[in-house]
């Protein structure tokens, strides 16, 4: 572990190192090819005896002995679950449930509390996460939801269930089914419901789901026929936006885009207020990095006489006023302000250009910051002045990791996260290095990957560096971050 100030506070001696879920206390560590548990001081809370840690919740750990039946311990290191289960998993609703096999009596499955107390009876054939007094089950082929004494409050009449991102459960039905070759092509009807088990769309929809970067308890993006639009979750239907168009997103800062089949953007409002007609090529969110952040970045295009696409951005906020955008793309270079800082910005330029009749051609420009094939980078003040060569393969303002979610232990899913204000990841010459763009100091430097960020205070990658104790065959794990 190195401090942001570049203290040394915990080596390089972990193959692997994963953050307990929602918290900064205990980190999973490898070590000789065994899991544990150390705390951010480097204190080993968990003996290194694990073969796989599948599962680290903030009320237990999932852990296994041969990589193949597994249990569940806490922290301190009593078991939970005996270590004999070939699944388990859990929510965030205090539920833990496994499978001894699918050969055993079906693969019926065991529901725990988390004190190890089976809850329900072994009698279902599926079991997923929704809230803590009601579990949705299957049996016999067919979803429900039961409570805690296997009371029914859905009853079994369901195809599947999932809970999504705003707290709702959808509840589908299948109604048609065809086959194109031999992948089997199905339509739903589905129903959401809240954490009471009220029913909050009044009619069936193909497909509901939360905004998928906006938490919003009362919006519902709904298709018709892959035709999508935005209703209210209170039981009404009362429609927002109608089903007319082919994608609708709602940010982080309550603004949002609809792109109609013609593939052009229009800006809205949460409450779906449209603030443009559809104009754009393009829309996206600059991830609140400055501070000014209630405003979305949207595009235009056309194509040059060689054929290269040329874009050109404004801002627009959530008034509906449009102005220009500090994000400055073309053909020949980009710019993009540093997070948290006022002056530096990362630019851009083609490294491999060709010319004809004295115009530069260069790759199709994108908007989201990222590197792509053909640029490379570098940083400068607001006076223009060289902070870092612009050599660097990649300049980033966020890292983009897997992580362990409660879709499954086995399934991580793809995480976006920011640094630290000031803060930038530089991958040059194959290495990854972090700058803190305020002092032009490196806090690290010739990491082979960089594999998250974990809130504002740590930092973890893995080297292959001769100079540790470990042999430079194996990765080796760091965390860094603020004491």
């Amino acid at each position: 572990m190195i401090s942001v100030a570049g203290d040394t506070i915990i080596p390089f001696e972990y193959e692997e190192i994963r953050p307990r879920e929602r918290d900064e206390k205990y980190f999973a560590a490898k070590k000789d090819g065994r899991w544990g548990v150390i705390d951010t001081l480097g204190r080993t809370i968990i003996p290194f005896k694990y073969l796989s840690c599948p599962g680290f919740r903030a009320q237990y750990i999932a852990v296994s002995h041969d990589g193949k039946v597994k249990g569940a311990i806490d922290y301190k290191g009593r078991e939970i679950i005996p270590i004999r289960y070939d699944y388990i998993n859990s929510g965030d609703n205090g539920i833990i449930y496994a499978r001894e096999s699918k050969s055993d009596r079906k693969g019926l499955f065991h529901v725990f509390n988390l004190a190890g107390r089976e809850i329900l009876p072994r009698m279902y054939e599926e079991v997923k996460n929704f809230t803590e007094n009601m579990i949705p089950v299957k049996l016999n082929g067919k979803w429900g939801v039961v409570d805690t004494l296997n009371n029914v409050v859905l009853p079994f009449e369901y195809d599947d269930m999932s809970k999504i991102r705003n707290g709702f459960l959808v509840a589908y039905k299948r109604y048609e089914e065809s086959h194109d070759g031999s992948a089997p092509i199905r339509k739903w009807r589905a129903w959401a419901y809240d954490s009471n088990a009220r029913r909050v769309t009044k009619n069936a929809y193909n497909s509901i789901q939360a905004p998928e970067w906006h938490i919003a308890d009362s919006i519902l993006i709904v298709g018709s026929e892959e035709k999508y639009g935005m209703i209210k979750a209170d039981g009404n239907n009362t429609q927002l936006i109608p089903c007319e168009y082919k994608q609708i997103i709602i940010w982080p800062n309550k603004m949002g885009q609809v792109m109609n089949f013609n593939d052009k953007f229009a800006v809205i409002k949460e409450d779906g207020t449209f603030l443009t007609p559809f104009i754009y090529d393009d829309v996206s969110y600059r991830w609140p990095n400055t501070g000014d952040k209630e405003w979305l970045s949207v595009g235009t295009s056309n194509y040059n006489l060689f054929g290269v696409r040329q874009w050109k951005h404004e801002k627009i906020d959530m008034h509906g006023n449009v102005s220009k955008s500090d994000y400055n793309f073309d053909n020949i270079t980009k710019k993009i302000p540093v997070p948290g800082n006022t002056g530096a910005y990362i630019v851009g330029v083609p490294e491999n250009k060709k010319t004809y009749g004295g115009i530069i051609v260069s790759y199709t420009i994108i908007v989201d910051g990222n590197a792509h094939e053909g640029w490379i980078y570098g940083v400068k003040d607001s006076k223009g002045k060289e902070i870092i060569p612009v050599v660097c393969e990649v300049i980033e303002t966020e890292v983009v990791y897997p992580y362990p979610r409660s879709t499954g232990f086995d399934a991580p899913q793809t995480v976006r996260t920011l640094l630290p204000p000031n803060h930038i990841a530089i991958l040059r010459d194959g290495l990854w290095g972090i700058m803190d763009v305020s002092t032009q100091q490196y806090i690290i430097n010739g990491w082979d990957k960089i594999n998250g960020v974990y809130g504002d205070r740590y930092i973890v990658g893995t080297t292959r560096r001769a100079d540790t104790k470990l042999s430079a065959e194996n990765l080796q794990c760091q965390i860094t971050g603020r004491r």
